[in-house]
């Protein structure tokens, strides 16, 4: 598994959630806290409109945005692959190693 977490504030993640829907941050209406593990909350109209718990990472909340109306299984686009790519570089995986973890994002086949 490859994944990657950054440590901000929860008035930043409010504005990621609004940055994700091309929306205003205010728009976000954001429970006091991350929720507990498991737990999905819906922040805002727009298309990434949960936000989700985590585990902790290294002893900090940690959470995830999903959408409750996600569309229906299939690869990601070629633009999306390519930042999932260009991220996983920088975290150092050489081209057949990401390659390998994209592979799997495809399910139709």
């Amino acid at each position: 598994m490859v994944g990657r977490a950054w440590r901000i504030t929860w008035d930043q993640m409010a504005d990621v959630v609004a940055q994700e829907n091309n929306r205003p941050t205010d728009q976000a209406s954001m429970p006091e806290a991350p929720p507990p593990p498991g737990t999905a909350v819906r922040v805002l109209d727009g298309v990434i409109d949960l936000v989700v718990g985590m585990p902790e990472v290294d002893d900090e909340p940690a959470c995830t945005l999903a959408s409750s109306d996600p569309p229906g299984i299939g690869p990601p686009s070629l633009t999306y692959r390519d930042v999932l790519a260009a991220g996983m570089a920088e975290m150092g995986l050489d081209s057949a190693q990401v390659d390998r973890q994209l592979v799997d994002l495809d399910r139709t086949r």
